[in-house]
């Protein structure tokens, strides 16, 4: 099987210590078959799945050429969920909106698709799983850990390089940086 790939604004640093305390505060291992490892803070930019590792190559090398809008000032505020309240598919922090993030997005699927990866048509919502994977049907979510929820204080992020990331799904960390890009030249 070849491996898998992602573009992701490296975070582990910066939100490893307030997401131990959201793993334990939420029950984390007791409610979720998956919590994120806290050197896998991340947020993704463009998934490549199992598209071919020369053509993630290609697509990784026309980045560096790019002009890239970073570093980017993010300000995380709210945990959030995808899926239902109260059984949540995935947890998550979410940067306040950043206009230079969203182009950052832009830049690289179009990219991208210069290489014809077929880029996701699904509307951008930045964010950094912490959870995910709700284990047991007959559990539900503390009215008190509903979702969203403003976190007790807001965490100030310099993303000064995006990285290109291989997945290791068996291992702890699962995410190795492979190559990383920083302000644009």
């Amino acid at each position: 099987m070849e491996p898998h790939y992602f573009i992701g604004i490296p975070l582990h640093e910066d939100l490893q210590q307030e997401t131990v305390t959201w793993h334990r505060r939420l029950q984390a291992d007791e409610l979720f078959k998956r919590v994120t490892h806290p050197e896998d803070l991340h947020l993704t930019l463009l998934f490549f799945g199992g598209f071919s590792p020369m053509h993630v190559e290609r697509i990784w090398e026309r980045m560096k050429q790019a002009v890239l809008p970073i570093p980017l000032a993010l300000t995380f505020r709210r945990l959030n969920h995808f899926g239902d309240a109260i059984q949540p598919r995935v947890v998550y922090v979410e940067p306040d909106h950043q206009e230079a993030l969203f182009e950052l997005k832009r830049i690289i699927d179009q990219e991208a698709e210069k290489e014809n990866f077929p880029v996701s048509s699904k509307v951008f919502t930045p964010h950094v799983t912490i959870m995910k994977k709700w284990k047991n049907r007959e559990v539900t979510m503390p009215d008190c850990h509903l979702f969203p929820q403003e976190l007790a204080s807001p965490v100030a992020v310099l993303a000064d390089r995006i990285c290109l990331y291989r997945i290791h799904p068996d291992q702890k960390p699962s995410y190795e940086i492979v190559d990383e890009i920083r302000e644009s030249r």
